[in-house]
């Protein structure tokens, strides 16, 4: 159960909407908010949920929604799993909320650039049929004070070398924090095998579902600072990765014979030109 802050009387509609689900963040979820505040563009609404948190969380949200009505927040009555808090957040948003964009913002996490929104949006005006506006990504390693950039670049690739440079460079579920056509976006949580679930690595396999079917260079006036957590223990990442093995094969199965479909329809020249 939930319970909601500033909640509008009727449907709202902002041109982006910008999702927070949070569980004790009160060190940076601040910063976050700020970094918000802070763009040139400015229609936009916050709807942020709290997985009944113990910090001062929830106290910080309810002085941000009262500074400005752009920002809403919900509280969790209890506890529930970090994944189920993004999935009901999602799903509650897409029933009360009209948008023509999405994209997630974590709480321990900011945007560098005060035009991050306004580029994206101007990416999205000179493309019209792209579907997302992609970051360049800044993270921040907490166990050892480091940084590292990665700029994602998954136009004019085939297939096979879309699939290769996302598990040799992508890392786990960078592309959750990209910039999506509402649309485009209600679509992938609709797939069975691309949605957001309990199951462990689906956000790993979210991300090769956008990097499948999009042609985007990230966009280097949008820098997404991402703050990443120590490994609990080596080999976790992988696990998460190989985790659900059936469900991933079927994945790109469908999307090869989706890509063969495709070709079949192309000149007699071009059909020959299989995934490699």
């Amino acid at each position: 159960m939930v319970k909601t802050k500033s909640n509008p009387s009727s449907r709202s509609s902002p041109s982006v909407l910008i999702l927070m689900p949070l569980f004790n963040e009160s060190q940076f979820v601040a910063s976050a908010i700020e970094s918000l505040i802070a763009q040139t563009y400015t229609n936009w609404v916050l709807l942020a949920q709290d997985n009944f948190s113990s910090d001062s969380t929830p106290e910080i949200l309810k002085q941000f929604s009262e500074l400005d009505s752009r920002i809403m927040f919900r509280e969790n009555t209890q506890f529930i799993s970090a994944t189920l808090n993004w999935i009901t957040l999602y799903e509650y948003a897409f029933q009360n909320f009209d948008c023509e964009y999405i994209c997630f913002l974590a709480g321990d996490d900011c945007w560098l650039n005060e035009e991050f929104l306004q580029s994206s949006m101007n990416e999205f005006i000179m493309n019209p049929f792209q579907s997302v506006s992609v970051p360049v990504f800044l993270i921040e390693h907490e166990s050892n004070n480091q940084e590292t950039r990665h700029s994602i670049s998954i136009k004019g690739m085939d297939s096979k070398k879309r699939i290769l440079d996302y598990l040799k460079y992508w890392h786990n579920a960078n592309l959750l924090y990209a910039v999506f056509r509402a649309d485009y976006f209600e679509e992938k949580m609709k797939h069975s095998l691309t949605k957001l679930s309990e199951y462990k690595g689906s956000d790993w396999w979210w991300g090769l579902g956008i990097a499948l079917d999009q042609e985007v260079i990230a966009n280097d006036k949008m820098i997404y600072l991402k703050r990443v957590s120590p490994i609990i223990a080596p080999g976790d990442e992988t696990n998460l990765a190989i985790s659900n093995l059936k469900e991933k094969i079927v994945f790109i199965i469908d999307h090869f014979l989706n890509e063969r479909h495709r070709l079949e329809s192309l000149p007699t020249t071009e059909k020959f030109r299989i995934f490699c």
